[in-house]
């Protein structure tokens, strides 16, 4: 009996044991993300179980099209894998698979974090013009305005990192105490800042001074507290009435009032703490530009097919380039000139733009009563052209001044084309090896003023003598017209769209390619080796372009 129910026992274990391994084989059912991170945006995944998702949130201005998680996991394995790039912008299933073969999805959120940034990083003032100074640190803008100057209803301009800024820019505001500024962040936290007017009592200084009849804008040096103004031939400068823009209580002779101008005036500036400034007015009578050189009708060959020939109408060519104190006079601009390379004003003008150019141009011929040339949307005043600008020549290519218009009838000043100014540097009919019709072989000299045999040092500023600088145009010897540094010193722009190869056959007063983004240039400079002063050498670079070894010369009708 007891043997039966030993048996009976040993029965009923083994059933049970049986029945215990067809319910569970031994593997792990464990299918768990622990951890979800972002290790180079220092973000850490919350993790919900409830619901199986994950909500991470990375820094503003992260890219999220490729972020790689580092993932902590119970389980076999997890897809897609950990350390592997994933693009977030819409949420990820991540699933973890058990040693058991189960599974279990996880939603993966990724949140871009509001901007958090909320600063003030320019406040200033148009009327009067004024630039606020800001200390970061003590959030706190101070800003000086002219003597004299209202302060109960000034409008500022405000530039900000953040959602808004509270007063808004362009708001007026009375700043007779500080004024506090809020900027918010896109993520609503705030920013303060403390904005502080005062009035100048120390300044002293004419910062504009023009006439309106006949136009013209005196050139200001504050080193010697100087005032140049050129204005055009033939002016009675015995009753020319100045507008006069400046810092300090009065000036006087007072803006507006008429003045004897045939002798400098002097300028007296008060400032608030009643010192004063004296400016000398000097007002110069333009004069027609001198060493214009004539330069007659020919016909040349351009390059090395013979029947690649130009002919070109006679014109006027400046003998010099345009130095850079006669840039100044004539546009009342700033010298653009890289002094570093300069000897001083009577160098050639360099850092000139072809839209400097062309600015010269018109105004030196209104100086002279001529008709300008230069036509730019529907002006030929060049005062127009730089107001439409925003007040200065463009710096960037410019749809309307790459447009201009050059009406070739007309008597005012023009920078040469290309033809024009290959024709005059190869010395035209004065040319060395030319002796009538064609002029076959100008073209190729080494040189403006080469005859085979001279040395271009006598002729030319190239990098082989010029100690890496500009040098006083008219310094070297002129070609065979009387026409210096045609050849180096500085590159010279021509009116020509550039086009390589020209057209060929034969060419009639060609002024450039009908259509193209570079204008020509020719001459070599300073900068480059006396290859490049090569009469047929081209070059060609944007209308905008400035560059310290590039400047120009003029031409016009006979």
């Amino acid at each position: 009996m007891k043997r039966l129910i030993s048996g009976l026992l040993i029965a009923m274990v083994g059933i049970v044991m049986c029945g215990c391994q067809k319910y569970d084989n031994g593997l792990d059912s464990s299918k768990a993300i622990t951890a979800f991170n972002f290790t180079s945006q220092n973000a850490t995944g919350v993790i919900t179980d409830a619901d199986h998702t994950i909500a991470i949130t990375v820094p503003f201005g992260t890219n999220v099209t490729s972020l790689t998680p580092t993932i902590t996991y119970k389980g076999a394995s997890v897809s897609p894998a950990s350390d592997a790039a994933q693009d977030f912008t819409n949420p990820v299933t991540y699933t973890v698979t058990a040693v058991d073969s189960s599974t279990q999805t996880y939603k993966v959120t990724v949140k871009v974090a509001l901007n958090s940034a909320k600063a003030i990083t320019a406040f200033t003032f148009a009327t009067p013009a004024a630039t606020g100074v800001i200390t970061e640190a003590a959030h706190a803008i101070t800003i000086t305005v002219p003597y004299g100057t209202n302060v109960t209803s000034l409008i500022p301009t405000i530039t900000h990192t953040g959602a808004s800024v509270s007063p808004a820019s362009g708001t007026a505001q009375n700043f007779n105490n500080p004024v506090t500024y809020t900027v918010t962040a896109a993520d609503s936290s705030t920013q303060t800042y403390t904005v502080t007017v005062t009035e100048s009592l120390t300044a002293k200084a004419i910062t504009a001074f023009n006439f309106t009849n006949p136009a013209a804008t005196g050139v200001i040096t504050e080193s010697s507290h100087t005032i140049a103004v050129t204005v055009p031939l033939g002016t009675d400068a015995t009753a020319l009435i100045p507008t006069i823009t400046y810092t300090g209580a009065s000036v006087n002779p007072a803006s507006g009032v008429a003045h004897d101008f045939t002798n400098p005036v002097t300028y007296i500036v008060t400032a608030g703490d009643h010192n004063t400034q004296n400016y000398i007015v000097t007002v110069t009578i333009w004069a027609p530009l001198s060493g214009m050189i004539s330069v007659p009708a020919g016909t040349f060959q351009r390059d090395a097919t013979p029947t690649n020939t130009s002919t070109v109408s006679a014109f006027h060519m400046s003998n010099q380039d345009i130095t850079r104190s006669l840039f100044t006079a004539v546009t009342g601009l700033p010298d653009p000139s890289d002094t570093t390379v300069s000897t001083g004003i009577s160098d050639p003008v360099q850092m000139a733009s072809w839209y400097h150019a062309l600015v010269f141009c018109n105004k030196l011929s209104m100086l002279e009563a001529l008709t300008p040339v230069y036509t730019i949307n529907g002006s030929t005043n060049p005062a127009v052209w730089i107001a439409a600008n925003g007040g200065a020549v463009p710096t960037m290519s410019n749809a309307y001044w790459d447009a201009a218009i050059a009406d070739w009838n007309a008597t005012g000043y023009r920078l040469p084309t290309e033809m024009e100014w290959m024709w005059a540097a190869m010395g035209a009919t004065s040319g060395y090896g030319y002796t009538s019709g064609t002029y076959t072989t100008g073209y190729a000299k080494a040189f403006a003023g080469s005859n085979g045999s001279n040395a271009i040092a006598d002729y030319a500023w190239t990098s082989e003598n010029s100690s890496n600088t500009t040098h006083p145009v008219g310094t070297k010897l002129p070609n065979e017209l009387g026409l210096y540094d045609m050849s180096g010193n500085v590159w010279e722009w021509l009116w020509d769209l550039y086009a390589d190869p020209y057209p060929s056959g034969d060419l009639s007063n060609y002024s450039g390619a009908a259509s193209g983004t570079e204008r020509t240039g020719h001459g070599g400079s300073w900068f480059n080796d006396a290859s490049f002063a090569k009469v047929a050498y081209r070059a060609h670079t944007g209308s905008f372009n400035q560059d310290n070894y590039v400047g120009f010369r003029v031409v016009r009708r006979p």
